[in-house]
């Protein structure tokens, strides 16, 4: 499976950001891709739903509030941190990457929602 994140993080640094429908798309399903995967690892069925619940409302805040794809470059690298943990095995810092990537999305989001209110 590391083969498929590492071929979905490629597929999410190669493309061009934008707020039209189509580069979102592009994104959300490279994204989608890479956290599916990452997810499946766990062979968890409540947190595969989890995931796939979350992911829908992260979808409609980027199409429909017109957000697009926010800080790609630093969701390759948060990615590629993820990655290269699980190469070595090395569990706390999978774990410590995952978390900063977890937190990096959350700060994004009240970021966005905080200059859409305001």
């Amino acid at each position: 499976r590391l083969p498929d994140l590492i071929a979905a993080n490629e597929r999410i640094a190669s493309d061009d950001d934008g707020v039209d429908r189509t580069a979102i798309d592009r994104f959300s399903d490279a994204n989608w891709t890479f956290h599916q995967t990452l997810v499946a690892l766990c062979d968890n069925p409540f947190m595969i739903r989890a995931h796939e619940t979350l992911y829908v409302g992260r979808r409609f805040s980027q199409v429909f509030l017109g957000r697009g794809v926010i800080d790609r470059r630093r969701i390759v690298a948060e990615h590629a941190a993820i990655i290269e943990a699980l190469a070595r095995s090395d569990q706390a810092a999978a774990i410590a990457a995952l978390a900063a990537h977890i937190e990096d999305s959350m700060t994004r989001d009240r970021s966005l929602a905080a200059k859409s209110s305001g």
